[in-house]
């Protein structure tokens, strides 16, 4: 039943020939102007922030269709991916043997997505925009092989999507046969066929806790799943997301409207899909992103009895990307256009559009931001890398019908590098079991604030025990903890996803600032809670206090991470 599901909604994934160019990169570095990206430079600032330097490059674990076989010249992978070669290690799950070559092209376009550095074959848009190039151009990958095609052509598969194959690409892939870390991020652009909470959402909450459950202790793993494409219908997103644990990628338009010289034309778009999947403007939803359960204004459910999901999105629409070297394959069905724009000869690039290929794009940002903790002696847990991304996206309600963070369509916002790796103040608590608590404990921080002239963005994150299975997409949360800020002197304090949206109505992105002895809010359906404040709140040297605790914690103590932007250390 499950690798039926699995089967059925990857297809539908691989059929949309409609995600990495340089784009991607401009967009969640913040260089733009909130609706195009205007001027390529990508590389250039990526070694400006340090993050093209050779320490602690990280290694992402993919579980795809395989990878560029290797059949060009001398046997190299596709020139973006080599110099250095990207492919550390590889295994078949389908055949169990090691080589997997990607006789669709999924794969490989993720593996550029992430990981592709375009000066490889040096070819650019018209608009000077470097095709091939990945988010984390340095980092490298291992494949674990679960889908191959049995025929050439369009829908049959072979997969290894059972648990007990996953079970051993987990742990192949987090650790090495001697039992030493070998990756502690993957990517998963796949997705079952469903929006409840499945026996795979809890093996996906599972494995983030311990992706590798035949060595003693636990080796935790971030993972990082594509939300689906059966937007633009509420309450949408695919099984794998649904998990609490994971970050779940929904997808935005790129920049690349179809009348741009060199852009691939609006017949080449998979039959139905509307027009607004145009990509006019970086700030818009796909319209076939999966969507989460509806909140807020106007809904009969209120933010703290829903889970916020998916939790990010980045550009994912009508983006180009790397395809097996010079490959005959048709890499997407039914065939609609072409297997590569341009034509070949060449046949180095081409492009898509799907969440799938939004979500190697959150992998590469979470992957460069793991360098950037381990360049400064910081070894982060799964739950303080997706305290940092959500705290430092970007609330697209100004461009999304006034829907501010968090929101059904785009969760807690896209994915931003810049402020991820900005020079701003920031704290965090990195989980640790010294800081665990029990039902009734707390724990907390007395901190400065930053620039007042900025936003405050503070973050609680924790990975709940897996649920049981339910027919829902609101997988059922065990351990329930309270984030609590105050304002020193006690003059006001904000509450964990107590909103103005929903305490007041006004759906603005920020927290109510509450009176002493005014009622809050309890969250019961999330394992993320934050506070937004608005530039201004403070006065420059005003302190806070950060608390967290315990509400109901039946099988704590459970740990956590928090991360808090423009608050000092």
């Amino acid at each position: 039943m499950l690798r039926r599901a699995v089967v059925s909604f990857l297809v539908l994934s691989l059929s949309l020939p409609l995600a990495a160019d340089e784009r991607q990169g401009q967009t969640i570095a913040g260089n733009h102007d909130g609706r195009k990206v205007t001027k390529p430079g990508y590389l250039e600032w990526l070694t400006a922030r340090g993050l093209m330097t050779d320490s602690n490059q990280q290694t992402v674990a993919l579980f795809d269709t395989g990878y560029d076989d290797g059949t060009g010249p001398e046997g190299d992978h596709h020139p973006d991916l080599e110099n250095p070669e990207r492919l550390v290690d590889i295994w078949s799950f389908v055949n169990n043997i090691p080589f997997a070559g990607d006789g669709r092209g999924h794969g490989t376009l993720v593996a550029g997505i992430l990981a592709g550095d375009g000066r490889g074959t040096g070819e650019k848009d018209p608009q000077g925009f470097l095709l091939g190039t990945g988010i984390a151009p340095k980092t490298r990958i291992v494949m674990a092989q679960i889908f191959q095609p049995l025929v050439h052509g369009c829908s049959v598969f072979a997969t290894a999507t059972r648990v007990e194959d996953l079970t051993a690409a987990f742990a192949w892939a987090r650790t090495t046969a001697d039992g030493r870390d070998k990756t502690f991020i993957s990517n998963h652009s796949w997705a079952e066929n469903s929006n409840q909470y499945t026996a795979l959402s809890r093996f996906f909450d599972e494995r983030v806790i311990d992706a590798d459950v035949n060595r003693p202790g636990a080796q935790p793993m971030t993972l990082v799943v594509a939300a689906g494409n059966a937007g633009p219908r509420d309450d949408t997103v695919n099984s794998l997301a649904v998990a609490k644990n994971v970050i779940a990628v929904g997808s935005t338009q790129n920049y690349r409207p179809s009348t741009q010289p060199g852009a691939p034309p609006l017949d080449c778009i998979f039959p139905g899909v509307p027009d607004n999947e145009e990509s006019r403007h970086i700030s818009r939803v796909n319209e076939t992103s999966g969507r989460g359960r509806r909140f807020g204004p106007g809904s009969a459910a209120a933010l703290h009895e829903t889970r916020v999901k998916p939790d990010l999105v980045a550009p994912g629409g009508r983006v180009f990307s790397t395809v097996p070297y010079q490959t005959d394959e048709t890499y997407y069905c039914p065939r609609t256009c072409r297997d590569y724009w341009p034509d070949p000869p060449v046949g180095y690039h081409s492009y898509v559009q799907a969440t799938s290929y939004a979500t190697p794009v959150v992998t590469g940002v979470v992957a460069l931001k793991r360098k950037w903790f381990l360049d400064r002696n910081v070894s982060p847990l799964p739950s303080l890398l997706k305290a940092a991304v959500i705290a430092t996206a970007d609330d697209l309600g100004s461009f999304y019908a006034a829907d501010h963070r968090p929101s059904s369509t785009f969760g807690w916002g896209r994915v931003n590098l810049d402020r991820l790796t900005d020079t701003a103040a920031r704290f965090w608590v990195n989980e640790r079991p010294q800081f665990a608590v029990a039902t009734g404990q707390q724990r907390s921080w007395t901190k400065t604030i930053g620039d007042p002239g900025k936003d405050i963005y503070i973050v609680l994150v924790w990975s709940d025990p897996a649920s049981p299975v339910v027919q829902s997409s609101q997988g059922f949360l065990y351990n329930d903890l309270t984030l609590t800020v105050e304002r020193q002197g006690g003059a006001a304090f904000w509450r964990g996803n107590n909103f103005n949206e929903n305490v007041t109505g006004k759906d603005d992105g920020y927290s109510h600032a509450y009176a002493a002895g005014e009622p809050t809010l309890s969250d019961t359906a999330n394992t993320v809670e934050a506070v937004f404040i608005p530039a201004g709140t403070f006065k420059a040297g005003e302190k806070i206090t950060i608390r967290v605790t315990g509400t109901l914690v039946p099988q704590g103590p459970q740990g956590f991470s928090i991360y808090a932007y423009n608050v000092r250390r």
